[in-house]
C-alpha cells in the first residue's frame, strides 16, 4: 500500500496502522493526473491570478477576450460571484490554457470537467489544444450543431 489510489477508508486504515507512513503521505503527498498534489486545495482566485502570471497576461487582457462584462469578470478573478461552466470556459480559452490547464481551472471551481465522451466538450478539448480564439470555437461549436460558449446573453461586455 502506498498511498495512491486508496478509498477514504483504506486510507484512514493505513494511517492507523502506520502513522509514520501516515505522516509521509502528507509530507510528500502523490500527485494526481494534472500534475498536482491530491491535496492541493488552491481556490479558483488564487489558480487564476497564477495563471495570468504564468502565461504572461494581463487581466484586462484576458476579460477583454472572453467578452465577459467587466464588473462581472472583475468579481470571478476576485471570487465575489461563482462563474457557470460556461464563464470559466470563456476565461480559460481566453487565456489560451492547454487541456488540461483547462480541466484544472474548472475543477477549482467547482465545475464539472470536459468529459471527451460528450461532442461539445470533446470539441471544446480540441479547440483548446490547437489554441484556437473563442470566437473561433463558438463558430466551430454551432457549426457541429452545439451550443456555442458566447450563445448565453447574460454577463457579455
Amino acid at each position: 500500500m502506498d498511498g495512491k489510489n486508496l478509498n477514504t477508508t483504506e486510507l484512514l486504515r493505513l494511517f492507523e496502522e502506520n502513522p509514520r507512513r501516515a505522516e509521509q503521505i502528507l509530507r510528500n503527498p502523490p500527485k494526481g493526473p494534472d500534475g498536482e498534489s491530491v491535496f492541493d486545495n488552491k481556490k479558483l482566485p488564487e489558480y487564476l491570478s497564477e495563471l495570468l502570471e504564468q502565461h504572461g497576461l494581463k487581466m484586462s487582457e484576458v476579460v477583454r477576450e472572453s467578452l465577459l462584462s467587466k464588473s462581472y469578470a472583475y468579481q470571478v478573478f476576485a471570487g465575489e460571484r461563482a462563474p457557470s461552466r460556461d464563464t470559466l470556459l470563456r476565461i480559460g480559452l481566453a487565456m489560451h490554457l492547454t487541456p488540461e490547464e483547462l480541466q484544472l481551472l474548472l475543477r477549482r471551481g467547482g465545475l464539472g470537467t470536459l468529459y471527451p465522451k460528450v461532442r461539445r466538450d470533446a470539441a471544446i478539448l480540441f479547440c483548446a489544444s490547437k489554441g484556437l480564439a473563442l470566437s473561433v470555437v463558438d463558430e466551430f461549436l454551432e457549426d457541429l450543431g452545439e451550443a456555442g460558449i458566447l450563445s448565453g446573453n447574460e454577463n457579455k461586455g
